[in-house]
């Protein structure tokens, strides 16, 4: 079918450094927070290869940093997406950050958008 599939981790930096201007973090432990991200990334993208592969499927993981929304719709163009699977923690409550990106993804977006709850 001439399809692709892509995983995008996004850690979200902005944040972990508004938690440090708010004096909520120190800096060692926004660095620390920053390493324990990537490495959970590394941790899920790694299970999700290896299932797709398991499965007949390649997938092309990545991970970056900054904000959702921007990171995700950027990469979107520059992949020409035809549609986009976003996962959503069961807990998201409508003031929590990462919800806020989402739903600024899902604005923005042009294409159809499927939200996997857990």
């Amino acid at each position: 079918l001439g399809s692709a599939i892509t995983a995008l981790f996004v850690v979200d930096t902005p944040t972990l450094d508004f938690l440090v201007q708010q004096h909520v973090l120190h800096l060692e432990e926004r660095v620390e927070m920053e390493k324990d991200l990537e490495a959970s990334a590394e941790h899920y993208l790694r299970f999700l290869s290896e299932t797709g592969r398991e499965n007949g499927v390649d997938i092309t993981c990545l991970i970056r940093k900054g904000r959702l929304s921007q990171i995700a719709l950027q990469l979107a163009r520059e992949l020409a997406v035809s549609a986009a699977v976003i996962g959503a923690p069961p807990s998201c409550s409508r003031h929590d950050l990462s919800t806020t990106e989402r739903q600024l993804l899902i604005t923005e977006c042009t294409f159809p958008i499927i939200l996997v709850r857990k």
